[in-house]
């Protein structure tokens, strides 16, 4: 869905990640390449992105950022988390595969590539479905009550804007460093943010 990006006069392009041909003709042209195709299915995450690094490899792109997830490292973290914390598989499909994805990234890096990861938490702002319309949608259904202690864990967001800063400045910026956990500035806990919503 590129409707709201074509109302800025951009170049839409079509093509489906398990296809070299239409990425070879999508990817023409292109100085820098920002994925962040979504989906569930662990097959389109790590082989559609071998195949997008493959023919910009090929196609002499230099520049790669690819929006992974705070989920590669699991349900379970607690307290501060940088990017050297060791990740591994947690049996979870969507992180697991980001996972597996950011390796493949990590291979071309390693073949000259300029390779940037980020792991942004959860993503909020505007037409953001799961974290702020539908949030707003069962508060003002009336049928959630209040979360007592559970709503004390802090809320790792980061605003929309926030991100695309983020990705703009891995485009624009030199660094040798290759993975970046990307969260705002406020660390509000789950109550605040939903109170934020009345």
């Amino acid at each position: 869905r590129a409707a709201r990006s074509a109302r800025f006069g951009s170049e839409i392009r079509l093509c489906n990640l398990e296809d070299r041909t239409e990425l070879e003709n999508a990817l023409a042209g292109v100085d820098a390449i920002v994925h962040c195709a979504k989906t569930d299915d662990r097959d389109s995450i790590v082989e559609g992105t071998r195949n997008i690094l493959d023919v910009a490899r090929i196609q002499g792109i230099r520049k790669f950022v690819f929006l992974s997830t705070a989920e590669v490292y699991g349900p379970s973290m607690e307290g501060e988390v940088t990017e050297s914390q060791s990740i591994a598989p947690t049996g979870r499909v969507y992180g697991d595969s980001k996972f597996e994805a950011e390796q493949v990234c990590l291979e071309y890096a390693a073949q000259g590539m300029d390779v940037k990861i980020l792991r942004p938490s959860i993503i909020y702002g505007p037409f953001s479905v799961s974290w702020s319309i539908d949030m707003a949608k069962r508060l003002l259904s009336g049928k959630w009550g209040t979360f007592g202690k559970h709503g004390d864990g802090l809320a790792n967001l980061v605003y929309v804007d926030d991100l695309v800063q983020a990705i703009w400045l891995c485009l624009i910026q030199e660094t040798e460093q290759r993975v970046f956990n990307i969260n705002g500035p406020e660390t509000p806990t789950w109550n605040q943010y939903f109170d934020s919503f009345n």
